[in-house]
């Protein structure tokens, strides 16, 4: 069965959803995790700085690296959240609710 633009559509937003909700529940882990001293720099922030060092910018401020940290993680989960929807919508029938979407998205985010 093939899927309209529209149902693909909806499961790619639902599982960004889903995404989005897995990145903010995951950096509740992650913060919980420096503040109790097992982590000194969560990944989004390592990766920010790799990347703020591969552009040349190493001098930026914490601030920019914050940001950037932030920008990198919710990205991320919520691409990762898209692919998913997309999958699922790809191998499942298009008559599945969306919350099953939503959990995979959260899943993988």
């Amino acid at each position: 069965m093939t899927l309209t633009l529209r149902q693909g559509a909806a499961a790619v937003v639902d599982g960004a959803i889903g995404g989005g909700l897995a990145t903010m529940a995951m950096s509740v882990v992650m913060l919980g995790a420096r503040r109790v001293g097992l982590v000194e720099e969560l990944p989004p922030e390592r990766m920010a700085t790799v990347a703020l060092d591969a552009a040349g910018q190493r001098a930026r401020t914490g601030r920019v690296r914050e940001a950037l940290a932030v920008v990198l993680h919710v990205g991320f989960g919520v691409a990762t959240g898209c692919f998913s929807g997309s999958c699922i919508a790809a191998c499942a029938c298009p008559s599945r609710p969306s919350h099953r979407v939503w959990s995979t998205g959260a899943s993988s985010g």
